[in-house]
């Protein structure tokens, strides 16, 4: 793993954000714990972030996020553009 990826996984990185409701959502983030990276899903209202799976490599990681992301998307939820800082889900 990089030192920049490392420095990045430390406080978390927000790889997803999907919408169902206003006052329902899932942020799928990564950390680096003990050497591997763990991949979380959690909503931002709860205190808890509870580890889903961990991975050795960022390339599987990546994979996995991206597949539940898109069968998240088949079953209703809404994608957030995170880079735009969106606060609406996208109709």
């Amino acid at each position: 793993m990089t030192a920049l990826f490392r420095d990045l996984t430390a406080q978390g990185l927000v790889l997803w954000r999907l919408r169902r409701s206003s006052n329902q959502q899932l942020w799928c983030t990564v950390f680096e714990r003990d050497g591997e990276l763990a991949l979380t899903f959690h909503d931002p209202a709860s205190d808890r972030r509870p580890v889903a799976e961990t991975h050795p490599h960022v390339g599987p990681l990546v994979d996995r996020a991206d597949e539940l992301r898109v069968l998240l998307v088949g079953a209703g939820w809404i994608e957030v553009d995170v880079a735009l800082g969106e606060t609406e889900p996208n109709h």
